[in-house]
Order: C-alpha cells, then sequence, then structure tokens
C-alpha cells in the first residue's frame, strides 16, 4: 500500500514530459474515501493539472506525479533530478533546409502507416521469436538463423522517400488507397 504523503503542487499535466517518468501505478481508493477519490479525479480533469506528490513506498521516499485518465487516478513515478537529461544537454540538432518535395512525401508515408492506437502494438516480436526457436528445439526441428539485414547507404533522399512511399502504400486499408489515389495525380500536377 502506498501513502501520498505529502502534495507539493499541482502543475499543469501537459508540463510532464515522457523524460520524467520512471513508472506508473494505478490509484485506487480505500473503502470509505470514494468521495474524495472522485472529486480529486474529477477536479483534476477538469483542470487539466497533476499533482506533483512525495511519498514512501516499501521504505522508500519517492516523487511522483498524481495525474488523472479517463480510467481513474495513476501515479508516475518521476525520476529524480539529475537522473535524466534533455535532449538539447545530449546533442544540439543541426539546422536542415527541406524541399517541398520532401517533406510532402514524407507527410504522405506517416499518412499510410497512421493507424489506431492499439496495445497489440506492444507484442515483444523478440520474445514471441526466442519462444518459437525454443519450441523448435524442442520437438527436434533444425533451428536455422536469419542473417542479420544490413541498413542500406540513403544517397538520394528523394529516391529513398520514393520507395518508401511504394511500400507503405501497399499496407494501407483499401478504402484508403482508393481515396489517396485520387489525390496523388493532382499533386504531381502542382
Amino acid at each position: 500500500m502506498t501513502t501520498v504523503n505529502d502534495v507539493i503542487a499541482f502543475v499543469e499535466e501537459s508540463q510532464l514530459k515522457p523524460v520524467h517518468l520512471n513508472r506508473t501505478y494505478y490509484l485506487v481508493p480505500e473503502a470509505g474515501s470514494e468521495k474524495a477519490y472522485t472529486l480529486l479525479l474529477r477536479g483534476m480533469k477538469k483542470t487539466g493539472k497533476a499533482a506533483v506528490t512525495r511519498f514512501v513506498m516499501r521504505g522508500t521516499e519517492y516523487i511522483g506525479a498524481v495525474a488523472s485518465n479517463s480510467e481513474g487516478l495513476m501515479l508516475h513515478i518521476l525520476h529524480h533530478k539529475g537522473e535524466f537529461r534533455h535532449m538539447e544537454e545530449v546533442v544540439s540538432l543541426p539546422e536542415v533546409e527541406l524541399r517541398e518535395k520532401e517533406m510532402d512525401l514524407a507527410v504522405q508515408i506517416i499518412d499510410n502507416l497512421t493507424e489506431d492506437f492499439s496495445e497489440d502494438m506492444f507484442t515483444d516480436e523478440h520474445r514471441e521469436r526466442l519462444l518459437e526457436v525454443i519450441r523448435q528445439k524442442i520437438e527436434g526441428e533444425q533451428v536455422v538463423l536469419a542473417e542479420p539485414k544490413r541498413p542500406a547507404k540513403v544517397i538520394d533522399l528523394m529516391e529513398a522517400l520514393k520507395k518508401s512511399l511504394e511500400m507503405t502504400t501497399e499496407k494501407k486499408p483499401a478504402a484508403r488507397v482508393e481515396e489517396e489515389e485520387e489525390l496523388i495525380p493532382q499533386r504531381k500536377q502542382a
């Protein structure tokens, strides 16, 4: 059982970034505290705020953020200051000029690969392949390891984008392919 000892402050939930987050737990109300839980949940949803907290769990003090979502309250254990780095501290990205056609192709590839979010996307493919190899060994089958793919060198960005577009078009649902086939000739004429 975890008890939040101290609310340090309420902050805009949008200010919490993935780099701050360590682990997440569901928070559920204790018997008799359902009304207070619901009041906090709805108030935080309405204001878009998260509570930065200090709490003890299993004898260790943590900093956390209590945030609302559609399921209830979640406790995100936060990394302490100094346990994470912002990207600008690690690398500075160079300024790059892009042509409009390159950007159009990149957006089209992204659109082609866009799907509704699903937890099925979290499949551990490495684990699945490993279990298949184990099954093959148990059944006495010969296990053949595939050669690792080597990344191709990108020489012409536009050519690489066009090839990617061709590959992603095959993955699109049929209705979207027909819809966009009408749009593609118009883009080429422009």
